[in-house]
C-alpha cells in the first residue's frame, strides 16, 4: 500500500494524469456554409413547404367531400374517401421529412 501511495505522490505521474485530462477534444460544430449551400436550402425549404401545404390542402379536400357527401355526387364522396388514407399518409410523411429537415440543416422560407 505504501508503493501506490509513494508511487501516486511523484509529480511525474500526477502532472502526466493532468496533462491526459488537459487533452479532451473541443465540441465539433457542422459547417453548412458551402458555396451554393445557401441557395439550395432555401429551394428545398420552398418546395417542401409547397409540397407540405398541398398535401394538407388534398387532405381538407378529401374531408369536405366525404363531410358533403359528394356535393350531391356519389362518385366524388368515394373518391374522397379513397384517397383521404393516402393524403393522410403524405401528410405525415411529408411533416416528418419537414422536421427532420429543420432539425439538422436548418428551415429558411425566406419569410
Amino acid at each position: 500500500m505504501q508503493a501506490i501511495i509513494e508511487a501516486l505522490q511523484t509529480p511525474g505521474l500526477v502532472d502526466g494524469l493532468i496533462s491526459l485530462q488537459a487533452n479532451v477534444p473541443p465540441e465539433v460544430q457542422p459547417d453548412f456554409n458551402g458555396p451554393g449551400s445557401g441557395i439550395a436550402r432555401q429551394f428545398t425549404s420552398w418546395a417542401l413547404g409547397l409540397v407540405l401545404s398541398l398535401a394538407v390542402l388534398a387532405l381538407i379536400v378529401c374531408g369536405a367531400f366525404i363531410v358533403f357527401r359528394g356535393f350531391g355526387n356519389q362518385a366524388v364522396q368515394q373518391w374522397g374517401a379513397k384517397n383521404i388514407i393516402w393524403a393522410f399518409i403524405g401528410v405525415i410523411f411529408l411533416g416528418s421529412v419537414f422536421s427532420i429537415f429543420a432539425f439538422t440543416v436548418g428551415l429558411d422560407l425566406g419569410l
